[in-house]
């Protein structure tokens, strides 16, 4: 009787018929309160009505009668992830797998959560582990790509998706996802192509439209960037991430129906922060533009709020490492290690605080004919990483005090590899991630003779300009004035501990105010630093064809300006954390 009950009750129960069916279950469970299988389906009618706590109390009902059913874990891992509760999700999942080696799903369903927790090697380890038994699965590789491209491995990102599509040549997310990977490495037409055949797939994704307008950004096609996220709002007027985007494309001289479009999402009673987040850049940005100085920092202020309430952050952390950075590369280290490295002199490294000019520079330097800009470069720390063991936080750097001569050596000839990738024919290739500051001295080491060009600016106008801006990769420092300060000062430090150990004119000081003020000048001064010929298109650097994938890919497309020297004085009354954080620091 009991099975042709639990029979009726699931067929009800498939049907929709949610209603007649809990009544049954509950016959049975009448009949046996322990039966695993009604407790079970009961507590899935229940998450589907919203009662989620009921639910986890009938489902573990189920666990106990027979622990060794891997579906109720796996129900039981849907109910929690709903409620939030990855962690006890993802050990669900972990007890599938134990009760069923070979079950690919509840590996990539694990890996899902700790993509979502941010937990990339653990995410990558468990897609990789559905791959191998269901090596077909486009969405777990879809999904390993994003891992990797979270990770900024983007070689392997860019094979995951391919293999993706391979497994379903339809797939259009992972197109999409394909162009992010490509844009990302530079390679901006293939970028193109893969987006536009997302879009031929799926004419509807706004995501796609996104994605593509940043490449036009990258590429200095303002006007077809601004149409394409205007074709993501279209399709999906919230799209916040579009509107912050669009913010960055011209200067506003009055408040537009795009800007009271974002001021009416942003006051809407049930938007996100995350929405409300990406929002307030924006409004930030026009009112500052069209002078309303108040309330560009009143949104400003709210959307670094909302930004840094969604992560813990600890200063000490980030203090420790420069502490270690600078321990570990003090003089006797840099003299027992001079003559180790290659001697190639392509590269220019362009470091700094982020918003320091370095995207500036860099676009002066591309103009040359005998430079390549590559960008921000992930493949120094990567290489370093690799070199040290992939050991875990901040302590990889404590292994390289156990390297060899030619472990140096290698690292040098394997970066200068990595870069030639970008261009065979230039005499110099730059890399202008700001934060290989920290890797100033292993750069001397691996590769004495390249040259490293330091952009400074103003403290306060620096770090305002960085709490004006949102990061994709999350500089987290950057949302709280008093940290940002606090931080700011440690760069400091370390920038006058490289001074005071690399060799004599190892760096290169270039001051932004002072080249905004004369281009001219400035930029004689750095040529001649990177024994470079004059060059006129170095004063036309606007002009130059290249990617920015910064958020400066908009400015570096205009003549160079002073609007933003001692632009902090317009909010000083609002700036005291950050000023008294600086002033702490003795600056």
């Amino acid at each position: 009787m009991n099975a042709t009950l639990l029979q009726k009750a699931t067929a009800c129960h498939q049907k929709g018929e949610l209603q007649q069916a809990a009544e049954i279950y509950q016959q049975l469970l009448e009949m046996d309160s322990e039966h695993a299988d009604a407790n079970h389906l009961l507590g899935l009618i229940a998450h589907q009505s919203g009662k989620h706590e009921l639910a986890v109390q009938l489902i573990l009902k189920a666990i106990n009668k027979n622990p060794s059913q891997p579906m109720y874990y796996d129900n039981l891992a849907i109910v929690l992830r709903t409620m939030g509760k990855l962690e006890d999700a993802a050990n669900c999942y972990q007890q599938v797998v134990r009760i069923q080696p070979e079950h690919a799903t509840a590996y990539q369903n694990l890996g899902n959560i700790r993509l979502q927790q941010g937990k990339l090697p653990a995410a990558v380890a468990a897609y990789q582990l559905a791959i191998r038994i269901a090596p077909d699965n486009a969405c777990a590789l879809n999904n390993l790509g994003v891992a990797w491209l979270k990770q900024g491995n983007l070689i392997e990102a860019e094979k995951s998706f391919r293999e993706a599509m391979r497994a379903k040549s339809d797939y259009a997310e992972a197109c999409s996802n394909l162009g992010l990977a490509l844009k990302n490495q530079g390679k901006l037409e293939e970028a193109e192509t893969a987006l536009k055949q997302a879009l031929t797939m799926n004419p509807d994704d706004a995501g796609s439209h996104y994605n593509l307008g940043n490449v036009f950004m990258s590429l200095g096609k303002l006007k077809e960037a601004r149409e394409t996220y205007s074709q993501a709002l279209q399709i999906r007027p919230d799209y916040t991430e579009a509107f912050r985007s669009l913010s960055n494309l011209k200067r506003y001289s009055d408040i537009d129906d795009e800007t009271l479009r974002m001021e009416a999402l942003y006051n809407s009673p049930d938007i996100s922060h995350e929405k409300q987040m990406h929002l307030g850049f924006a409004l930030g940005k026009i009112y500052e533009d069209v002078g309303v100085h108040e309330k560009a920092f009143a949104y400003l202020m709210q959307a670094n709020r909302l930004f840094r309430s969604g992560y813990n952050y600890d200063l000490a952390e980030d203090k420790a490492f420069f502490d270690l950075v600078t321990t570990i590369f003090d003089q006797d280290f840099m003299q027992q290690h001079q003559d180790c490295g290659n001697r190639d002199q392509t590269p220019i490294f362009i470091v700094g605080m982020p918003r320091s000019g370095t995207s500036l520079v860099e676009q002066i330097l591309a103009s040359h004919p005998q430079v390549y800009g590559a960008g921000e470069l992930l493949y120094l720390k990567q290489a370093i990483l690799r070199a040290c063991g992939n050991a875990p936080g901040y302590n990889f750097l404590k292994n390289i005090e156990t390297f060899r001569q030619d472990d140096f050596q290698h690292l040098g000839s394997a970066y200068i590899e990595k870069l030639r990738s970008h261009s065979t024919g230039a005499t110099h290739i730059t890399d202008k991630l700001p934060h290989n500051f920290f890797y100033l001295g292993m750069i001397k080491i691996i590769l004495p003779r390249a040259r490293i060009i330091h952009c400074q600016r103003e403290p306060l106008d620096n770090c305002l300009s960085i709490y004006k801006n949102y990061f994709s990769d999350s500089q987290r420092y950057a949302y709280q004035l008093d940290e940002l300060g606090e931080y700011y000062h440690f760069y400091q430090a370390l920038m006058e501990h490289w001074h005071h150990t690399l060799p004599a004119d190892s760096i290169y000081d270039i001051q932004y105010e002072a080249l905004v003020a004369d281009q001219e000048t400035q930029t004689k001064a750095l040529l001649k630093h990177c024994a470079l010929p004059w060059d006129e298109q170095c004063l036309s650097f606007h002009k130059t064809n290249r990617e920015v994938k910064t958020a400066s890919a908009a400015q570096v497309r205009q003549p160079v300006h002073q609007r933003s020297v001692h632009l902090w004085k317009r909010y000083e009354k609002h700036l005291q954390p950050l000023i008294k954080s600086l002033a702490g620091s003795g600056n």
